[in-house]
């Protein structure tokens, strides 16, 4: 609950001892509230049911204001020790592990994504490559395709004009 567990602590030193008592009171000021508590077994209009709720009516309008304006008053130093941990507990370690947490995943994220940059790169670089090489061996190719279709129309035009002469030769 907010108001701080209700376990009593063990101690050794005074102050400590000093602690137990102020979280003893605190304890048993909440056992007034409590629906299974100790105080749940009595009649109503019964002369402990009069005394309970008259101890209700003062905790309510004296005790608990007066016991939190004393802790203001004091930052806390007259809190019982469920308070003080409830309110002054440091919770900013998980919300920045989990802000820690979510940046590391997004760095990670942000790596693979740089890995998958970096392969898609020299995937496109081997390709371009690849490519490269496979239009200068059909430059090739065509260069001495171009080359045999000349010398075989010159050795068809040496053909014909051999034709050509015999024909005017003979005639």
């Amino acid at each position: 609950t907010f108001f701080g567990n209700r376990a009593r602590p063990s101690s050794n030193s005074s102050q400590d001892k000093k602690n137990d008592l102020v979280s003893n009171v605190w304890i048993y000021i909440l056992e007034l509230f409590e629906a299974d508590g100790p105080y749940l077994r009595v009649e109503v209009w019964s002369m402990t049911f009069v005394c309970l709720n008259f101890l209700r009516f003062v905790a309510i309008l004296i005790v608990i204001p007066l016991w939190v304006v004393l802790g203001l008053c004091t930052v806390g130093l007259f809190w019982p020790p469920q308070i003080r941990q409830k309110l002054m507990r440091q919770q900013i370690s998980r919300k920045r592990s989990a802000a820690v947490v979510k940046t590391e995943q997004q760095k990670h994220e942000i790596r693979n994504l740089k890995n998958s940059v970096a392969n898609v790169r020299h995937e496109l670089v081997t390709s371009l490559a690849k490519q490269k090489e496979a239009i200068e061996e059909m430059r090739t190719e065509m260069a001495d395709l171009h080359s045999d279709v000349v010398s075989e129309l010159r050795s068809v035009k040496e053909t014909l004009d051999a034709l050509f002469e015999l024909h005017n030769f003979r005639g």
